[in-house]
């Protein structure tokens, strides 16, 4: 099941997911009541502060709260007079339906894919803007694993690269299932650069780790 998300109703920001390149924040789920659900680490799916946006959706309207219809709701255009939840930062409720999020709260740093220029690299990102390495790599690609390369690929200049999937972490329901994504696919030709980032970031870290640990060495003896 894919992510979906929406843009926040006072700030205008994109709710990112937990799964993204971005932090998250504290987003508020308003309803016309003004009962609030407060959500810190969006997943994703729907979900703010334990209460399903399509079954409140659905409640909001004089339903059940099933989440089918509130689904159905939400992409009704034909019926007027709809109620929404709505989304933001300082938990005020505003009417009209949020603004949906074209990179799904997770998607923001994938390339751009031009059809009218296909490449080998293209074909192979697939419509949420990944590769799916349990398939054959495109020709002069590799994988490398690790999370958040996204900024360290930018840095260093990779132009063609999409976040790696490599898998479902299941769960009871298809709803509940979760995509795994491990590091990224680039150009064999960017990916020494990109190891070496990452191992004088490691090296870095490390030695600040041993630094912090000589520093309270000393002030306990």
């Amino acid at each position: 099941m894919g992510f979906f998300s929406w843009i926040t109703d006072d700030t205008k920001r994109s709710i990112a997911n937990a799964y993204s390149e971005r932090e998250t924040f504290k987003v508020i789920m308003t309803d016309d009541k003004g009962n609030q659900f407060v959500e810190e680490n969006y997943e994703g799916y729907g979900v703010f502060g334990g209460k399903d946006y399509h079954e409140l959706l659905s409640e909001m309207n004089g339903g059940n709260g099933d989440r089918t219809e509130g689904i159905g709701l939400a992409f009704n255009k034909e019926r007027k007079r709809i109620k929404y939840p709505s989304l933001s930062e300082d938990g005020k409720y505003r009417e009209g339906q949020p603004e949906s999020c074209k990179q799904q709260g997770f998607f923001y740093d994938f390339i751009e894919i031009k059809p009218d220029k296909p490449c080998n690299f293209t074909r192979h990102v697939n419509r949420f803007g990944n590769i799916d390495t349990r398939e054959r790599l495109p020709v002069g690609y590799v994988h490398i694993r690790g999370q958040r390369l996204g900024p360290i690929a930018r840095k260093v200049g990779a132009r063609k690269w999409a976040v790696a999937f490599t898998g479902f972490r299941q769960g009871r329901s298809v709803r509940d299932w979760r995509a795994i994504t491990d590091g990224i696919v680039c150009s064999r030709k960017i990916a020494p650069k990109i190891r070496a980032e990452i191992a004088r970031l490691k090296a870095n870290r490390e030695e600040r780790e041993a630094k912090a640990l000589e520093v309270t060495t000393i002030t306990t003896k």
